[in-house]
């Protein structure tokens, strides 16, 4: 799915979403059960488990996603991308290999770390498009796919394969996808990571 939404958000398609934004905020979401209910916290935030604390500039295993804490500015390297209130980091970005890379723009404060050799952004919209209405809809739903829904669910009020609709543009602002790959070129492998409201919403490896 990644390989396909990442292109087409380099290309300048992010933003795809359909209806005009609705900036109230949403009302209580719906009940979610199966699945989906296990990503929702009592208030109907999807949160992952906070990562463990890393040192800066850790190795770490492809996949895995590490807070570091008390980073300044010029520690963090050169910024790379801005979406949604979040920034994009590369700690070497005129190279091709494996490297850390930071996140910055959660609750906390602390920045989060994950290694990868290509780094890129998908909005939500573009996320849909693909996921619904693509030959990839028929593929099975990963970690982050379901987390989406989740989120979609509570803020959107839509169901499960349905998109946002009116509310898109407002779940844009605080919601992404980051897909880092573990090779520069003809990855096999990436790591798909969903951010919303200020936390990590869900991480998971997907592959060809």
């Amino acid at each position: 799915l990644w390989t396909v939404m990442a292109l087409v958000a380099l290309m300048g398609c992010a933003g795809v979403g359909g209806e005009n934004a609705d900036p109230d905020t949403p009302d209580s979401p719906p009940t979610v059960t199966g699945i989906f209910g296990n990503f929702l916290s009592g208030n109907g935030v999807v949160t992952a488990p906070k990562p463990d604390e890393v040192a800066p500039m850790t190795m770490l295993p492809f996949g895995k996603v590490g807070v570091t804490c008390g980073l300044s500015k010029r520690d963090l390297g050169t910024k790379i991308a801005d979406a949604s209130g979040y920034t994009i980091y590369d700690t070497f970005p005129n190279s091709t290999a494996p490297r850390p890379h930071y996140i910055t723009g959660f609750k906390d404060r602390c920045a989060r770390q994950f290694v990868a050799a290509l780094v890129l952004t998908g909005d939500v919209g573009t996320h849909e498009v693909v996921r619904y209405q693509t030959a990839q809809s028929t593929r099975p739903y990963s970690t982050v796919d379901n987390a989406y829904e989740a989120i979609k669910a509570g803020f959107c009020r839509a169901g499960h394969g349905q998109p946002c609709g009116r509310k898109i543009d407002t779940l844009a602002r605080k919601a992404v996808f980051i897909t880092g790959y573990e090779r520069f070129t003809s990855s096999p492998t990436w790591v798909e990571i969903l951010l919303h409201d200020g936390d990590v919403a869900a991480v998971g490896v997907e592959a060809k």
